[in-house]
């Protein structure tokens, strides 16, 4: 588990220098390799590796006998993940697993949330073909791209029931499902 001991920023690999005109968007949550290099980090700067050797793929870390060993079997290399095994990355409020909120889930003016529908009715003629596009019930819905569920909320999403999906109504409102 991440815990910030400052403000973090992710971001993609992009050159930025200074002097130039660019926007940088921030990437969250980080992708897995960026978390996969943090831990990797770690574990050499625990280890008193050498960085340079190990980026080299030599031996960097003492192996307890007055020699060297290498990690790359252990940590991977550029190429490989090695024996290192991550999963995720997964969000975490307050102890909750968030997941993002699905494409189809939109919340309506009135402040309810509801999933979009295929409209079988009303197909279209496109360049894939005469297809069904999803519609929403109502007017002046609003996607929840960027958004997160907890766990329950997900659960009863995924079961077709998106009446539980509550939006915080403070900062520290803990019965929130979706934030």
């Amino acid at each position: 588990q991440f815990e910030a001991l400052d403000r973090l920023f992710f971001r993609d690999g992009r050159p930025f220098n200074a002097g130039e005109m660019a926007w940088l968007d921030s990437q969250f949550p980080p992708t897995g390799q960026t978390l996969q290099g943090a831990v990797r980090a770690a574990v050499l700067v625990h280890l008193g590796a050498d960085f340079e050797a190990f980026r080299k793929g030599q031996p960097c870390v003492s192996d307890g006998r007055g020699g060297l060993r290498s990690l790359k079997d252990d940590l991977g290399d550029p190429g490989s993940l090695g024996k290192l095994d991550l999963t995720g990355p997964f969000v975490l409020k307050d102890g909750q697993l968030m997941f993002p909120a699905p494409l189809d889930l939109v919340k309506t003016d009135a402040g309810q949330y509801e999933l979009l529908c295929v409209d079988e009715a009303n197909p279209i003629d496109c360049d894939l073909g005469r297809i069904c596009l999803p519609r929403a019930r109502s007017l002046g819905v609003k996607m929840q791209e960027g958004k997160y569920l907890t766990a329950a909320a997900m659960a009863g999403y995924l079961a077709g029931d998106v009446t539980g999906i509550r939006a915080p109504t403070s900062p520290n409102d803990t019965a929130a499902t979706h934030w």
